[in-house]
């Protein structure tokens, strides 16, 4: 017995790291990968039209880091575009290993490599062909943050150097999304990191607090009392009162 005790496992005891940030709830990330799966199906939709080979497209991670974390753990070979985001005026920003994108870009021209090419130097020609993969991919993006939480990207700066692209403060709360991309039987990745300042105006939103809502509900009310405003009352008052004995009140 004192054995079977031993070998039970301790199911109250689990690790916590306080140094890793808690600012996305389960909510949040429930609602945003769900959201991204969608995004999933649509642009693997379209880019296997455009490259003329099947790819596929689905989450395989989420991670919440400080944002100079979030960014030091992407591959090194990362090509990477800031992504605007409105009406609130923030940033993401969206990552493909150079593999992925080399192979995109042969597939545009028109060949059909067996295998990813080799690493090399981004051409005009390549950067050109990048900057459209990115705007493809960014287009579907937008889709679904527009549905999900009003909101719309746009591409801006498309770069090689991760740490040249600005987008929050080092410390700020972010939220990576991996994606495994499969391209005629090679698997690469790309990245969708999410800084809370990106989508902090909308946060309650994206928990499922809705708070349109909440100004309908200020809005009915201020009718009804609106309504009522005009309706008479009795009103009663008591300025004051004091206890006495009888014999006081007979004196």
């Amino acid at each position: 017995t004192a054995g079977r005790a031993a070998r039970r496992p301790q199911r109250w005891r689990r690790s916590v790291d306080f140094a890793r940030p808690t600012k996305f709830t389960s909510e949040h990330e429930r609602r945003i990968v769900r959201a991204l799966d969608a995004f999933c199906t649509t642009a693997a939709t379209r880019l296997s039209a455009e490259l003329r080979v099947p790819l596929e497209l689905e989450v395989i991670d989420t991670t919440q880091l400080p944002w100079s974390s979030a960014q030091s753990a992407l591959p090194q070979d990362s090509v990477g575009a800031a992504l605007a985001v409105a009406p609130v005026g923030t940033r993401m920003l969206l990552t493909a290993e150079l593999p992925l994108v080399l192979l995109t870009i042969e597939h545009l021209l028109g060949g059909a490599p067996e295998r990813p090419p080799k690493a090399r130097k981004l051409s005009e020609i390549d950067w050109a062909l990048t900057k459209r993969l990115f705007e493809m991919l960014t287009h579907h993006l937008s889709l679904v943050w527009q549905d999900l939480a009003g909101l719309t990207l746009e591409p801006k700066d498309v770069d090689t150097h991760m740490e040249g692209l600005q987008v929050t403060a080092v410390s700020d709360p972010t939220l990576t999304l991996t994606f495994e991309a499969r391209v005629d039987r090679h698997s690469s990745t790309l990245a969708l990191l999410v800084p809370w300042s990106a989508i902090d105006a909308v946060g309650d939103e994206l928990a499922g607090r809705e708070t349109r809502a909440e100004v309908a509900d200020r809005q009915i009310a201020a009718a009804v009392r609106r309504a009522v405003a005009g309706a008479e009352v009795v009103l009663r008052a008591e300025v004051a009162h004091v206890d006495m004995a009888i014999d006081e009140v007979l004196a």
